[in-house]
């Protein structure tokens, strides 16, 4: 009886591990997010792009007026690369590229997708 408790354990014991979750690496994710954004190197204003994680900061010397449609396309692009997953874009006033993600009041505004959905605005 005790062995094919042991038995019955060791079969199901893929099948729990599989149902814990994603195995994409926080490092995998965030090369999709710098794949996803990385036609905003092109984009007008040229902004500097700075990945953290799902964090993309944008940093422009001049904003465009187009600014908003592209960090709402980097948003919802990044989002749906990672599968969904909540991105959060900051845009900042400055000409020079970010080295960390901005503290609250650092950024002139965000925008937030999840789900492959708009889910924050304020730009």
């Amino acid at each position: 009886m005790r062995n094919i408790a042991i038995f019955a354990a060791i079969l199901l014991l893929p099948l729990a591990l599989a149902a814990c979750g994603n195995n994409t690496s926080a490092a995998d994710e965030e090369a999709k997010v710098k794949e996803a954004v990385a036609f905003l190197s092109t984009a007008d204003g040229t902004p500097g792009i700075f990945v953290k994680g799902r964090d993309v900061v944008l940093n422009y010397a001049s904003r465009p007026p187009t600014f908003a449609d592209s960090a709402r396309k980097a948003a919802l692009d990044a989002s749906k690369a990672t599968g969904g997953k909540a991105i959060k874009v900051y845009v900042v006033d400055s000409p020079d590229v970010a080295t960390a993600v901005p503290a609250a009041g650092q950024f002139y505004c965000s925008i937030s997708a999840d789900d492959g959905r708009m889910a924050g605005n304020n730009c």
